[in-house]
This record gives C-alpha cells, sequence and structure tokens, in this order.
C-alpha cells in the first residue's frame, strides 16, 4: 500500500468522527483520545527515537507555520 491508499482512509474516517462530535470540547477531547492512541502506537511501532523526532518537528512547525487544515461544520 502506498501513502495515498492509507491516508485517505485515515483522512475519511476522522472526518466522519469530526462530524459526529457537535460541540468544540468534545471535537477536543476525541482529538486528543487520537493524538494520545497514535503516540503510543508510534512508541510501540518505531520506537522512542522516532517518537521524539516526530514530535520536535511537530513543535518546529507549530513555531513556524499556521494550522494546515481545519473542521468546517456543514450548515
Amino acid at each position: 500500500m502506498n501513502e495515498d491508499q492509507i491516508a485517505k482512509p485515515t483522512r475519511d474516517m476522522r472526518g466522519s468522527l469530526m462530524h459526529k462530535l457537535p460541540t468544540k470540547r468534545e471535537t477536543s477531547d476525541a482529538l486528543g483520545t487520537l493524538m494520545l492512541a497514535a503516540y503510543n502506537l508510534l512508541r510501540t511501532t518505531e520506537g522512542d527515537e522516532f517518537v521524539r523526532g516526530w514530535l520536535e518537528s511537530a513543535l518546529a512547525d507549530i513555531a513556524a507555520n499556521p494550522p494546515a487544515c481545519e473542521f468546517r461544520v456543514p450548515h
């Protein structure tokens, strides 16, 4: 499987979940849960060095760039 074949169903699942959550608080809680699960799965799959590099890269991105995406709720 290539990255596009993995990314699309992942985005679709995330989008489906976000549309089911009516409040910003619920969305934030769900995203935090997903982030913690992904963090722990990355540690198990790739190891701590990989995760350290990933986190350092994420911090650098936060310092230099606006968010790459946003969720919009249809009216």
